[in-house]
Formats: structure tokens, C-alpha cells, sequence
């Protein structure tokens, strides 16, 4: 129940970060045509400034700038519309994690479900078997403690006997001149 809610959590995150994402990628598209457009605007200015200022010059000049706000206006128009295509295109590209949580979803359930099936009895022979198992390695272990055990003393036995007899031995020739 957890997981499947961190899951859900999860998709809706990627799916508002995705949503923010292409907000962002958006408005910055769009901002980047009305700056291009007022840099064209302005480079057409400065080149058409300098000219002269003959009638025929200046008529030229303004059927010129009524073209480029024509121009400018379908920019911005296609702007404008591109913006909304070019969201649909980037929402689109976001992979949806409902593929995902669905198949975790089944995995939990069949594990669920697994789990129940086993009943109680045979929880209990399971934990029985395993019980006697247990005690069974223990009591291996404990008897090959003991037969170490029991070799390690017959050693020291042995050696002590050993260690007695050259003491005794050593002490009875000091005895005798």
C-alpha cells in the first residue's frame, strides 16, 4: 500500500515537472520570437535612418515598415499558435508512468496474494520443520564442540602427565646423592 502510494506520487510529480517544463520551454520560444522580431524591427530602422530624406525615400521607407509590421504581425500570430502545437508536441514526448505503476501494481498484487495462500497450518508445519531443523544443526554443532572439546582435555592431559613426569623425574635425581 506505501510503494503503490509512492508510486502515484511519484506520476504526478513527473507530470507536473512536465507540465511546468513545457510551460517554461514555451514562454521562452515565444519570448525569443518577439525579441527577434523587435531586433529586425530595429535593424531595419538603423539602415533606413541614415538614408536620405527625399519624399520618394521617406513614401519608400513606410511602405517598407507597414510590410515589416505586417511581417511582425504573422510572427507573433504563428507565435502564438506554434506555442500551443509546440506544448502539445513536448507533453506528448513525456513518458507516462502508468505503464510502469500498473505492472508494479499486478507484481504487488500476485505477491499478495501468494502470501495468503499459504494457511495457517501450513504456517504452522513450516515453522515446526524449521524449529527441528534449527535444533538439529545446533545439536551437530554442540556434539562436534564436545568432541574437540573432549580431544583438547586428552591433550592437556597428556601433556601435564608428561610435564609431571619430568618434573618427578627431575626431582628424585636431586633426592638421591
Amino acid at each position: 500500500m506505501l510503494f503503490r502510494s509512492h508510486l502515484a506520487d511519484l506520476a504526478a510529480n513527473s507530470q507536473q515537472l512536465a507540465q511546468r517544463r513545457a510551460d517554461h520551454i514555451v514562454a521562452m520560444e515565444a519570448f525569443n520570437a518577439q525579441l527577434d522580431a523587435a531586433l529586425q524591427r530595429e535593424l531595419y530602422m538603423q539602415q533606413h535612418a541614415r538614408s536620405g530624406s527625399e519624399w520618394n525615400e521617406m513614401k519608400s521607407l513606410m511602405d517598407e515598415l507597414a510590410a515589416l509590421r505586417d511581417d511582425l504581425l504573422r510572427i507573433a500570430q504563428s507565435a502564438r499558435t506554434l506555442q500551443a502545437d509546440r506544448r502539445k508536441e513536448l507533453l506528448a514526448a513525456q513518458t507516462s508512468l502508468e505503464t510502469y505503476k500498473k505492472a508494479l501494481r499486478d507484481a504487488a498484487a500476485a505477491l499478495g496474494a501468494l502470501a495468503h495462500v499459504q494457511s495457517d497450518s501450513e504456517s504452522a508445519k513450516f515453522v515446526g520443520t524449521y524449529s527441528r531443523d534449527v535444533r538439529d544443526e545446533v545439536k551437530k554443532a554442540l556434539d562436534a564442540d564436545n568432541k574437540t572439546a573432549k580431544a583438547a582435555n586428552a591433550l592437556i592431559d597428556a601433556a601435564q602427565s608428561e610435564i609431571k613426569g619430568v618434573n618427578g623425574g627431575a626431582a628424585s635425581a636431586d633426592s638421591n646423592p
